[in-house]
């Protein structure tokens, strides 16, 4: 069973640390985490994960970081191996493991999402050996209908039976079992088109591209490929 890399983010006070780009971690603090997480994630392209949270203060690790510090002003840090070792020890004080690394998924890998099934969903242990070899988004999208108690969509329910009876009785892969509507009502996309898989080198393209069109706008870089190619296009 994997890591939990990106943790649920809890409904309390206290200091987080969120990776919001590749080696670079936001550093702040909040009355409710979670409400500053959905914040934070609602006002970026990208995906956020949150790395660990401390009752530590928020100035205190500013300080200890102070040459980790990014910009003058602001909360973002890069990751550095004190840094890291810092949020793992906040990890192991909050029951979680240590990670050895962490990527975001437009940069060079895919960002676990953790550990899916749930010990208190009281899932058979056929059920959940079987959900475990499954890739990892599909883990999330069949432990979540799993769960679900109501259903407000009579389609997701007989979805949810679906996936009870290919638990329970199939031996074929689950995107073979399902139909191809069954497959989008499950990753919750009824209503949008399947995006193409991409390749590891096009989401590190995009992801430098993110970058530019962030940080050198006002300021072309030099060693920016894209900048270079604005510049050479004139």
């Amino acid at each position: 069973m994997g890591i939990i890399v990106d943790l649920p983010a809890p409904s309390c006070k206290g200091t987080y640390f969120a990776l919001v780009e590749p080696n670079v971690v936001k550093i702040g603090t909040s009355n409710c985490i979670s409400k500053r997480l959905t914040v934070i994630k609602t006002s970026t392209f990208r995906r956020v994960a949150l790395i660990a949270w401390t009752s530590t203060s928020e100035q205190y690790v500013h300080e200890l970081f102070a040459e980790d510090r990014i910009t003058i002003s602001r909360e973002f840090f890069r990751l550095s191996p004190g840094l890291l070792t810092f949020m793992n020890e906040c990890r192991v004080a909050l029951g979680f493991q240590e990670v050895e690394e962490v990527l975001l998924w437009e940069f060079g890998g895919p960002l676990p999402y953790g550990l899916f099934v749930e010990e208190n969903l009281a899932i058979p242990p056929e059920w959940v050996a079987k959900i475990q070899k499954l890739p990892g988004s599909a883990q999330l999208f069949v432990t979540q209908l799993l769960k679900t108690n109501r259903f407000r969509s009579e389609r997701r329910r007989d979805l949810r039976d679906r996936v009870v009876v290919w638990l329970d009785e199939s031996e074929v892969e689950l995107h073979e079992f399902l139909t191809h509507e069954e497959a989008i009502l499950l990753r919750g996309v009824a209503n949008r088109k399947i995006s193409v898989p991409i390749s590891q080198e096009e989401k590190a393209q995009r992801g430098r591209y993110y970058i530019h069109l962030r940080w050198h706008k006002n300021k072309p870089k030099p060693s920016c490929e894209f900048c270079t190619q604005v510049v050479s296009s004139r």
